[in-house]
């Protein structure tokens, strides 16, 4: 379950990108998921479960979101999402069609915190 080692390296960024901040009032961390990225969103929020409260010190939330993989055709220039890396144009049927950034990748989206005052702050 590479799930795992996917959460074990969120959780290192997490600590660097926390900085002096307390962990402890880290409350949301958004992550983005490419629809082509390889990762399975429920075994990615299972393993981050199992090891959060020991790695984070902390029960923050974990938020996943969706990025549809959106690619073009360089023949007719069709713009839209797509299911399969290998897939080719709708409209004219070239093949391949090239992948815009984010529909494959995992990514640290955002980082929400409870300071002293109750308010919420992010860090994007």
């Amino acid at each position: 379950m590479h799930e795992l080692s996917l959460c074990q390296a969120l959780v290192t960024l997490v600590r660097e990108r926390v900085g002096p901040r307390p962990i402890t009032q880290l409350r949301r961390i958004t992550v983005a998921i490419g629809s082509l990225a390889g990762v399975d969103a429920d075994a990615f929020a299972f393993a981050f479960g199992a090891i959060r409260d020991q790695a984070l010190h902390t029960a923050c939330q974990l938020e996943l979101v969706s990025v549809a993989a959106m690619a073009v055709c360089d023949n007719c220039g069709r713009r839209g999402a797509i299911v399969y890396a290998s897939a080719g144009c709708v409209r004219c049927g070239h093949w391949p069609l090239v992948l815009e950034p984010g529909g494959d990748d995992i990514y640290l989206s955002d980082l929400q915190f409870i300071d002293s005052g109750c308010d919420i702050n992010s860090i994007q």
